[in-house]
């Protein structure tokens, strides 16, 4: 109907202008006069204006009805439509708990906003991510600890020690040179290993620091998407998780390399080491066992050639570097499968494991899990005394 579609009424409903006994039509003169209020009858309330608007309101609610009522039943059926709509988007607004049966009826449903259903949004599954996360700092307990590059350090400065004092025994000539030379050389290659190593260890604890200030950021803007109704929320929470995969598989690779670094001077290391060894066993002139360690091999050397309590404290460093060698270098070796791991499984998420964040209780389910991944990930990062 439009505003301007004129309505006729039945033949019977019209009827004819009032007219006085004498059949002339009532003027303003002779119409009936109403005398205004006087004082005496100030006890009549008089209606407010917002009671006269909501009485208009009904007013015209109802003469609405009414009218598409004696057309739906009299003149247009196709009215009935146009009444439902009416009753329902009416019923929506004054009780909204109503909202759930209204929506069952096809009509409302394009009408009512809240029948609905929200977008089907999906994002890149959060808990997987900080689980992935927290997978890759367990690898990562040598250089949680922080303190392998002081032992290093201590490793070092007994390689000094046991060139002075080779310098000064009654070692061959050709195998004194070559005895200092391996030892110098892996003097120098214990410093490149230790400053490496120490860079590892900072860079290892900012980067997992960063990365559970940006998990907490993550959490934030997960528990606030409930809130969300123009979906500024959601791209908030989309733009900190996309900035939160790009840090942390930016500093995986950072780290990558730095451990690939200290990898290398670990195997320098251990040529040096073996030269050392070699020149030791040459001068016992016996062949030692291969499970015999170079400071075992000096200890009985230096107890004919050197003061034993002058070797005692360097060869027991070096010893304990000896055992822990191997072993180190295989949790080097774990932390740079580990990083390369995580940098696949970031990939992996971005394209295919996706979330979907349809109703609160998922969203809510969601945050959990996210509050126990970053639980895990603070208590696994401050474990370690340094980093408290």
């Amino acid at each position: 109907l439009s505003p301007t579609t004129e309505l006729p009424l039945p033949p019977s409903t019209e009827l004819p202008p009032p007219t006085d006994a004498t059949g002339i039509l009532p003027t303003s003169a002779n119409a009936t006069h109403i005398p205004p209020l006087s004082p005496n009858d100030s006890h009549i309330p008089l209606p407010s204006t917002n009671a006269l608007q909501l009485r208009s309101w009904w007013s015209y609610f109802l003469r609405e009805v009414l009218v598409l009522y004696e057309m739906t039943f009299f003149r247009q059926p196709i009215v009935t439509r146009s009444l439902v709509l009416m009753l329902g988007c009416f019923l929506a607004v004054v009780f909204p708990k109503s909202t759930v049966i209204l929506c069952q009826v096809p009509v409302l449903q394009v009408v009512i906003r809240d029948c609905t259903p929200p977008p089907l949004v999906e994002i890149p599954n959060i808990p997987i991510f900080l689980n992935a996360h927290l997978e890759t700092m367990q690898t990562y307990n040598l250089a949680l600890r922080g303190n392998y590059s002081q032992e290093l350090l201590k490793t070092r400065s007994a390689m000094r020690d046991l060139e002075s004092q080779v310098k000064h025994s009654d070692l061959s000539s050709n195998n004194r040179e070559v005895f200092v030379n391996s030892l110098n050389l892996l003097w120098k290659a214990t410093t490149q290993a230790a400053y490496n190593m120490e860079t590892l260890e900072a860079k290892t604890a900012v980067t997992f620091r960063l990365f559970i200030d940006r998990s907490r950021m993550i959490q934030r803007a997960l528990t606030q998407l409930e809130k969300d109704t123009d979906g500024k929320l959601l791209a908030n929470l989309m733009s900190i998780f996309e900035e939160a995969m790009t840090d942390a598989n930016d500093g995986m690779e950072i780290l990558d390399l730095q451990v690939g670094t200290v990898l290398k001077n670990f195997v320098t290391m251990e040529s040096y080491l073996a030269g050392a060894y070699d020149v030791a066993v040459k001068e016992k002139n016996v062949q030692c066992e291969k499970k015999a360690s170079l400071a075992k091999v000096w200890a009985d050397w230096g107890t004919d050639h050197v003061q034993h309590t002058l070797l005692a404290n360097n060869l027991n460093i070096l010893q304990k570097f000896e055992g822990a060698r191997v072993a180190h270098m295989n949790e080097l070796i774990l932390m740079s499968n580990a990083l390369r791991k995580f940098r696949e499984q970031v990939d992996t998420l971005r394209q295919t494991v996706k979330t979907p964040l349809l109703e609160k209780g998922i969203v809510r389910s969601h945050v959990q899990l996210v509050n126990q991944a970053i639980n895990e990930l603070e208590a696994q990062y401050r474990k370690y005394q340094q980093l408290n």
